[in-house]
């Protein structure tokens, strides 16, 4: 692809504990990227970040992106819109958005990324690292996610585990789930030690 751009994205805090999930803001992101005239650099990469924050939703996860594209203005644009969209905003979520243009992360990005995972970070300390280090950014409510956001982009992974996830239809809410607890404990004790924690021997 010539005359193209290294866009680095990351977002965090899309969700509430009534509902939505950042993870699937990202499929939703991902989707969209696919039709456009994008190369992915990465998977898509999802961070656990402070466990003890008190007003995390559930795993305190953020996501990042790495992507090559010849029109980065119009994919943030876009991506900026499915952030509006989808980010539960009246019950609590305070979404944070960052896009940084650039192959290489600078060692900055995983220093603050790793006080992330064990510090509490400060909303406002998150904008002046952005605004500092020509890192774009775009928040609703009080910004809390940007610590997420920027850490997600800045993490530098030693090591990595792959995570499938799976998401209901509108239709099936309130519904019973139909899972054959079988079928996944078998799988589990198949495939130990690739895959793990998914069949809770103990119950």
């Amino acid at each position: 692809m010539d005359d193209t751009h290294v866009l680095n994205i990351g977002f965090d805090d899309t969700d509430s504990p009534k509902g939505m999930c950042t993870t699937f803001l990202a499929y939703k992101i991902v989707d969209l990227l696919k039709k456009h005239d994008t190369e992915f650099l990465d998977f898509p990469k999802l961070i656990r970040f402070n466990p003890n924050i008190p007003w995390k939703t559930r795993g305190n996860g953020a996501v990042s992106l790495k992507i090559r594209t010849k029109n980065p203005s119009k994919i943030k644009n876009q991506i900026k819109k499915l952030v509006e969209r989808y980010s539960d905003i009246k019950n609590g979520a305070n979404p944070g958005l960052v896009f940084y243009e650039n192959k290489e992360i600078p060692d900055q990005f995983s220093k603050f990324s790793k006080l992330a995972l064990w510090q509490l970070i400060n909303r406002n300390h998150a904008k002046k690292f952005a605004t500092k280090n020509n890192i774009e950014f775009f928040y609703q409510g009080n910004g809390q996610g940007l610590v997420g956001a920027i850490g997600a982009i800045g993490y530098d992974f030693k090591d990595h585990t792959l995570e499938l996830l799976s998401y209901r239809k509108n239709s099936k809410f309130g519904k019973e789930r139909k899972l054959s607890a079988k079928s996944v404990k078998t799988m589990q004790e198949r495939t130990l030690p690739f895959t793990f924690n998914s069949f809770d021997n103990k119950k």
